[in-house]
């Protein structure tokens, strides 16, 4: 719906509308946005209100309202870090930011445990862990914090004490998880049990035995012989195969030695009576 009578209210900035009034001039149409600009000084206020430890924030929060809904407000922190020059006493140092993680990066969701490493006595800590500004804890070793979406994020530690304030950044990798596949790229074997078919194929091999299609009937239908209780198996052999198959031995007896030996043995029978 059209929505009349806008109003933005900042307490902190003079907002001025600068473009997005485009159909139905005071009213903000569907598909419109309008934007609204202003600068904020920062006040000598602001920087006392940061106190000894050099990290603070300035809180801004801005208020919409039209005839046709109810107010809507939003808020943002902006971080103020004072800097200033301090002549340092004998004996005393500035601090020197450092930190350990326990991890370097990983898959969501990712717990990471943050250990504080800073020398030179630190009196306070600020740790911003997903570099968005704001401050997520202000402690030296907080507890874990844990990422749940993807991404490179860059963690900020800043410590301060009476002599000043050091920071240090470091990043954490946060990546998708993925599920494995467990199935590998070779090849699957399965076997058909006492029954079906097979095809033996031996690539490779450029003899006469390269190849033989191997078929093991189903079931012993009228026709197959027996041998020592198993299937016959019927081998078709390659005309290569065939080629070189030995061929069977020919009989070097002849017929007319074996009648002659019968002839022999009938005349030694009939000599042997006579005497």
């Amino acid at each position: 719906m059209d929505l009349t009578e806008i109003s933005v209210d900042d307490p902190m900035v003079t907002l001025t509308k600068s473009g997005g009034d485009h159909n139905d001039p005071g009213a903000l149409n569907p598909g419109e946005t309008w934007v609204y600009t202003g600068d904020y000084t920062v006040t000598q206020a602001d920087i006392d209100n940061v106190g000894e430890s050099g990290i603070g924030l300035i809180s801004n929060t801005v208020t919409v309202s039209c005839n046709e809904h109810a107010p809507e407000s939003s808020s943002i922190d902006c971080s103020i870090i004072l800097t200033r020059h301090i002549e340092l006493t004998p004996g005393e140092s500035k601090p020197v930011a450092n930190f350990s993680t326990s991890v370097t990066g990983g898959y969501v969701p990712l717990s990471v445990q943050f250990t504080d490493k800073s020398t030179g006595s630190p009196t306070s800590w600020s740790w911003d862990f997903n570099n968005d500004g704001v401050a997520d804890s202000s402690v030296a070793n907080p507890p874990a914090y844990t990422y749940t979406t993807p991404g490179t994020y860059t963690v900020n530690l800043t410590v301060g004490n009476s002599n000043g304030i050091a920071s240090k950044t470091d990043t954490i990798n946060v990546l998708q998880a993925t599920s494995s596949n467990g199935s590998s790229g070779g090849s699957s074997h399965s076997s058909g049990g006492s029954s079906g078919s097979a095809n033996v194929v031996n690539s490779g091999s450029t003899d006469a035995s390269a190849t033989a299609n191997v078929t093991q009937p189903e079931n012993n239908t009228t026709g197959l012989d027996q041998i020592n209780g198993n299937k016959e198996e019927n081998v078709v052999q390659t005309p290569e195969q065939k080629a070189t198959s030995t061929p069977a031995k020919k009989s070097t007896k002849t017929p007319g030695f074996e009648i002659i030996l019968g002839i022999t043995a009938l005349l030694a029978a009939l000599v042997y009576r006579r005497k």
